[in-house]
């Protein structure tokens, strides 16, 4: 203890004060009070924060308790790490908790603060919380005797997905990254990419626009979709060449330049072999009749790993998203929460 400071357990806390924040730090006091609880925790921060190496060398950084302490805070009270920063440094209570006392000048960088309480992995987390809920139900003397598990989606960013869509999606982002790259290599072949995307626009629109009228729309629909399809696939094999010369004059890939080119034609790649997949999708579907499994259909370019959730419930029965789990215990205010097992459509019941 230094010249100043006072004991963490006796670091005196507004009781009358309605602000999230003093909860939080009375609940670190207890902790603290508790050699076995807090050791352990503390353990499980040091591992994260320095591993195998010596405490002893580089930078001064910050202390496992004080780590801990700002960690509880972002968690409970969910500031940035501009306001984390503020409260570390001029939050007297805060800093008494910390273990610096009213003469201690010692301030925290920001960078040191977002480098160390970001250094906490979700498994740490998890386990702290755990050594936590193990601890009040001991002071508490009571046992969980009701579990509830609820479930809910936590949306994606998409748009909702249709064929039609989704390969103007492609054909936009194929004529974005293929004109780009020929301008920053010097190649021809794409002047006219912005008449190519305003073609596709125009045969979406009309699908869209065939879609909405009561009239006999199938072999109408047929027809356009016919058309966008040769159109994008054209797009594609447009693409395709592209690659192929630009790979022939590619020269070192060590450089700044060529690793920069490799990403581009990587992402080209992606976004044709998704393109190609849709439409594949969309000419099964509309030209041919055919009925389409869900795990065939792609629901978004950028987002590949949404799936489909159909939960049947208003006001929205079917979801875009992932599915998460919660549940909770009659005996603790916290709450677990993951991601069920067994893929993305696990839990779409």
């Amino acid at each position: 203890m230094r010249l100043g400071t006072c004991a963490v357990r006796a670091v005196k806390l507004d009781s009358d004060c309605r602000h999230e924040l003093v909860p939080i730090l009375k609940g670190l006091q207890h902790l603290y009070s508790k050699p076995r609880v807090r050791d352990e925790i503390l353990e499980l921060i040091r591992k994260d924060l320095v591993g195998d190496k010596s405490s002893g060398h580089g930078c001064p950084g910050m202390s496992c308790w004080e780590v801990l302490v700002l960690a509880a805070v972002r968690l409970g009270c969910d500031p940035d790490y501009d306001a984390l920063h503020d409260l570390a440094n001029q939050h007297r209570s805060l800093r008494e908790v910390m273990g610096l006392g009213v003469l201690d000048s010692r301030r925290f960088p920001r960078s040191t603060v977002n480098d160390n309480v970001s250094r906490l992995r979700v498994e740490t987390l998890e386990a702290i919380s755990q050594a936590i809920v193990g601890e009040g139900r001991q002071v508490a003397r009571t046992t969980p005797k009701r579990v509830r598990v609820d479930g809910f989606v936590v949306e994606t960013n998409i748009h909702y997905p249709t064929e039609a869509n989704l390969m103007l999606d492609g054909l936009r982002k194929m004529l974005e990254l293929g004109a780009g790259f020929s301008a920053a290599t010097g190649m021809g072949g794409w002047r006219q990419h912005k008449h190519l995307l305003k073609k596709g626009k125009g045969l979406y629109r009309q699908i869209c626009q065939t879609a909405r009228s009561r009239k006999d729309k199938t072999q109408r629909m047929r027809e356009l979709y016919g058309q966008l399809l040769q159109h994008v696939r054209g797009i594609a094999s447009r693409c395709r060449k592209t690659i192929e010369v630009a790979e022939k004059q590619t020269g070192n890939g060590d450089t700044v330049d060529g690793i920069v080119q490799d990403a581009r034609l990587k992402e080209l790649t992606r976004f044709i072999d998704l393109t190609l997949k849709v439409c594949d999708v969309g000419e099964r579907r509309v030209i041919h009749g055919e009925r389409v499994p869900r795990e065939d259909k792609l629901l978004s370019l950028f987002e590949t790993h949404t799936p489909m959730i159909n939960r049947g419930k208003q006001p929205n029965p079917i979801e875009f998203g992932r599915h998460v789990v919660v549940m909770s215990d009659s005996a603790s205010p916290r709450r677990s929460a993951w991601l069920p097992a067994g893929g993305p459509d696990s839990g779409s019941g």
